[in-house]
């Protein structure tokens, strides 16, 4: 019994790693916060993704047309889901627990399949409270490939450079622009207030 418990867990774990995820901030909807709700305003996140703001970038995307056109796109590939993050702290019971008659009789991908196809919101749509000032949005899509590749041409509208990023990267975000016809601003704190910089194109 504990070695058909332990093969049902081990293959939904495995089918669980064939699913990649996007994963985006989103601007906080609370007016009152003003340019500290904006997702490009978190501190947090250009610490822990972007070298502390020296290595890294903040692509800004229009949600309605990425809302509609990623998930076309993944529907091509597989199994796919999207939306906002929920945050609470519970234990994932009825999603990982797998019934041992079942598990019994072997036939352990039509369990983890049928795991993973009820309770895809619990296990990549929920996170632990701790996380929740990172406001995450997720695409996520099944497939057995390394990576995969979604075209974000049409809901990118600017891009927002880090407060260190150095000079020698501006030329070459420029010419992005100028391809992509999208904005760059450069992001600065002043006095503990997140202030946009534009940058021109040309």
């Amino acid at each position: 019994m504990e070695q058909a418990w332990a093969a049902a867990s081990f293959r939904l774990n495995s089918l669980k790693d064939e699913f990649k995820l996007l994963s985006m901030t989103m601007d906080d909807p609370a007016e009152d916060l003003g340019e500290y709700g904006r997702g490009y305003a978190r501190s947090r996140l250009w610490e822990a993704y972007a070298d502390r703001g020296r290595g890294g970038v903040c692509l800004v995307f229009d949600k309605g047309v990425a809302a509609a056109s990623i998930p076309n796109q993944l529907r091509q590939i597989g199994r796919t889901a999207h939306g906002p993050v929920k945050y609470r702290n519970e234990r994932l019971f009825r999603e990982i627990f797998v019934d041992l008659g079942q598990a019994l009789k072997g036939d352990l991908d039509r369990i983890a399949d049928e795991k993973l196809a009820r309770h895809m919101d619990s296990l990549f749509l929920t996170k632990n409270t701790e996380w929740a000032s990172e406001r995450e949005y997720r695409f996520i899509v099944q497939s057995d490939e390394e990576y995969v590749s979604v075209d974000v041409s049409k809901s990118l509208v600017g891009i927002w450079l880090g407060p260190e990023t150095p000079k020698e990267a501006f030329h070459a975000v420029r010419n992005f622009a100028r391809r992509a016809d999208v904005a760059i601003a450069k992001l600065q704190w002043w006095n503990n207030a997140p202030l946009l910089v534009g940058i021109a194109r040309d």
